[in-house]
């Protein structure tokens, strides 16, 4: 075996292996259970789908970064420092590199592929608040519900409090999306800064929009936390 391919099994090995522990930091919350909102299981469900966007990034980025570190250096420690670089960035497309191993081979591409990615992260992220705030009302009115034959049947008290658990178990999933949600919002600015620093362009208004569009619904998502929060303490 020649040290050139020792150097590529090294390569791929390593982003493999940073790669997966990325996908392992991936949030698992603990007192996750079965008691848990139809519309939280709905909302967990595409939690389980935005996760796996996130974690691409990261192994996009693991790649491309043990790609860098090829380029610097025909070394194992070169390949390995590139790839932990890249998995931390979780840039998506390696246009970054200058003038090697680019996926996309000019301006137009690497902007249409930013482009495509914002704009199905926004989309999911949308159907994400929509659930969240289903969720929301529903368990609102469920407690009202139970509250109103609570002060007519203290036998109600411990469906209460059942209801009470669900509603915290419910807020897990929403935490559990904030969180996914931060560190997409992290890799999407990364991939905008290096696309403008590999082809020396600022002020993308459109990526920048729609980066400004996810971010808002990052706020929503917040905000329906912060109700699920006061809904518990309340009761």
């Amino acid at each position: 075996m020649t040290p050139s391919t020792n150097v590529r099994n090294l390569f791929l090995s390593s982003a493999l292996v940073l790669s997966l522990g990325a996908c392992n930091s991936l949030p698992n919350l603990p007192g996750m259970n079965n008691n848990i909102s139809p519309e939280a299981q709905q909302l967990d469900n595409q939690v389980d789908d935005f996760s796996q966007t996130v974690a691409e990034g990261a192994l996009a980025g693991a790649l491309t970064g043990a790609l860098v570190g090829l380029a610097a250096g025909n070394s194992k420690e070169a390949v390995l420092v590139g790839a932990a670089v890249g998995a931390a960035g979780g840039a998506a497309y390696g246009y970054h590199i200058a003038g090697k191993k680019q996926e996309y081979a000019d301006k137009e591409s690497a902007l249409n592929a930013l482009r495509q990615e914002l704009t199905d992260t926004n989309e999911s992220l949308t159907a994400m608040v929509n659930t969240a705030q289903k969720l929301l009302a529903a368990d609102k009115q469920r407690l009202n519900d139970l509250e109103s034959q609570l002060a007519q049947n203290n036998q109600q008290q411990q469906q209460y409090n059942e209801l009470v658990t669900q509603i915290q178990n419910d807020r897990k999933v929403i935490a559990k999306a904030i969180e996914l949600t931060d560190k997409k919002y992290e890799q999407a600015m990364d991939n905008l800064a290096n696309f403008e620093k590999q082809f020396d362009v600022q002020g993308q208004e459109e990526l920048q929009a729609m980066l400004t569009k996810y971010n808002q619904q990052k706020e929503e998502l917040a905000a329906i936390d912060k109700e699920l929060i006061e809904l518990v303490e309340k009761s």
